[in-house]
């Protein structure tokens, strides 16, 4: 069967909406939700790479300006073949927080691997989170549904270790509880290192 796969790309906040047009698979920006920007970490217009900031215009009660996604995406500097002119972005790359630093200080980006469900069986696990406090390091906090799935927990931390190429050393702990944000939310990695 021969059908075009469209892509879309948004926030529950409804600032910015984001689709591939069909000629590409680039995320064009529809200016008529919202101005969207790609910054850098200076807060300038992003050569490259940089973050999703958005200027929503549709909530009128408590409009979003200015808006930080901590959402990451690769510039299309290029016009797409549809002609819309509209920001466009080649990939949404992840999110400012899912980046960890391996032993050598390089960026790398945990989510795909962690919620990568074909290679890591996490139906054993009631809540679990990923933490960097060091360089090179990664704590890896679970609560099991009981404790008779420790042996399995274990291979899972080898696994993510494994998956990750042993740049990282893993701490497994078992925890009670995981709390949520004072937002009500609930991060599945928490990056700890400044200053970097």
């Amino acid at each position: 069967m021969d059908t075009k796969i469209f892509l879309t790309y948004g926030h529950t906040e409804g600032s910015l909406l984001g689709y591939s047009c069909g000629k590409k698979n680039n995320i064009h920006f529809a200016h008529q939700v919202g101005i969207v920007e790609i910054i850098n970490n200076k807060n300038k217009a992003a050569k490259y790479v940089g973050e999703v900031v958005v200027t929503g215009f549709n909530n009128k009660v408590m409009p979003l300006i200015r808006y930080n996604t901590n959402d990451i995406a690769k510039l299309y500097k290029h016009t797409c073949k549809c002609k819309r002119k509209y920001v466009c972005a080649s990939e949404i790359t992840g999110r400012t927080n899912s980046y960890v630093f391996d032993k050598n200080r390089n960026k790398f980006m945990v989510a795909p691997i962690i919620f990568n469900y074909n290679e890591i069986d996490w139906s054993i696990v009631k809540k679990f989170k990923i933490q960097q406090k060091k360089i090179g390091q990664l704590i890896l906090n679970v609560v099991p549904i009981n404790n008779k799935q420790l042996f399995k927990i274990n291979n899972i931390a080898k696994k993510i270790q494994k998956v990750l190429k042993n740049k990282f050393v893993i701490k497994l702990k078992i925890k009670k509880e995981l709390n949520f944000t004072k937002r009500g939310k609930f991060n599945y990695i928490k990056q700890q290192i400044k200053n970097l």
